[in-house]
């Protein structure tokens, strides 16, 4: 990839042909979306990690937690997800077919978004008080995510890993209902998720930059790093997990093992499939839980 260009130019012109591309695509007539592609395309694949890790921690110490705390977990995360993509279409940031789906349907999701935040607001709120202020928390963090990304734009994938970001805050909402309730008994478990989470997010990323070669989507050096001596920090994950077990005696730890080693085998194949199979796999991998789960 040259660099005789500045970025900012460079950036500039891919957002322009992007924004051209999609305003061409959406007064013709587009091949249909293959059904293995609808999860991600509308945006389900994180709610239902998040609602099964939701349940799997919960289980794991022995929290009650019922059917409309899964609920709201996954109707929040489908939220945010469906926001910082709209956000992406609406700065002309289209590179996969999630954002072409997204530029094509936005009043649809828009409207889709107003009746799942009032069926999440009504399912919630007879929710005890420590779990509405660990919402609130989470709440602020978020926003604080999406101002960095929306707001100051390019200038964060220099200086700010936001994979990293992404996994920290996606594991503490997967499990909220258990640490709002067990304190910091479960905490290693929940940063050892936000590790696997974050390795998920470097993985995919790279992977995604390596086949598209987006220059809009440059990762951060943390983020290469990571994917590039992926085998050594998926070995280190397993460690640390192993450590945690011999400590705690619980199935999260197995759990993530299960998990890095799916996304090892998945980083071994990954050159054979397009970017986007690779990574509705990766987020397969960690539904992992529902052996334990469902067993």
């Amino acid at each position: 990839m040259g660099r005789s260009q500045p970025v900012s130019l460079k950036i500039s012109r891919f957002v322009s042909e992007q924004a051209t591309a999609a305003a061409s695509s959406a007064n013709s007539t587009e091949p249909s979306l293959p059904v293995w592609l609808l999860p991600q395309v509308l945006s389900l694949d994180a709610p239902t990690v998040a609602l099964v890790w939701q349940w799997f921690f919960a289980k794991s110490f022995h929290v009650r937690v019922g059917s409309a705390v899964l609920f709201v977990t996954a109707a929040c995360v489908w939220m945010i997800y469906a926001a910082d993509h709209l956000l992406d279409v609406r700065s002309g940031a289209i590179y996969s077919s999630r954002h072409r789906f997204l530029a094509k349907h936005q009043r649809t999701i828009w409207a889709v978004a107003v009746i799942v935040f009032g069926s999440a607001s009504v399912v919630s709120w007879g929710f005890p008080l420590s779990l509405w202020l660990g919402a609130l928390e989470l709440t602020a963090i978020v926003g604080v995510y999406l101002g960095i990304v929306h707001l100051l734009g390019a200038m964060t994938h220099r200086y700010w890993p936001k994979e990293f970001a992404i996994g920290v805050v996606f594991a503490a909402g997967s499990s909220i209902a258990t640490w709002t309730q067990t304190g910091r008994d479960a905490w290693p478990e929940i940063l050892l998720f936000a590790g696997l989470c974050s390795l998920n997010c470097c993985a995919v990323d790279y992977w995604e930059w390596q086949a598209d070669g987006i220059l809009l989507r440059y990762p951060h050096w943390m983020t290469r790093l990571v994917a590039r001596h992926f085998l050594v920090c998926a070995a280190g994950l397993m460690g640390v997990a192993a450590l945690v077990f011999a400590f705690h005696h619980t199935a999260v730890p197995v759990a993530v093992i299960a998990c890095v080693l799916l996304l090892i085998a998945l980083n071994g194949g990954r050159h054979s499939l397009s970017s986007e199979l690779a990574r509705l796999l990766a987020d397969a991998a960690l539904l992992t839980p529902l052996f334990f789960l469902l067993r």
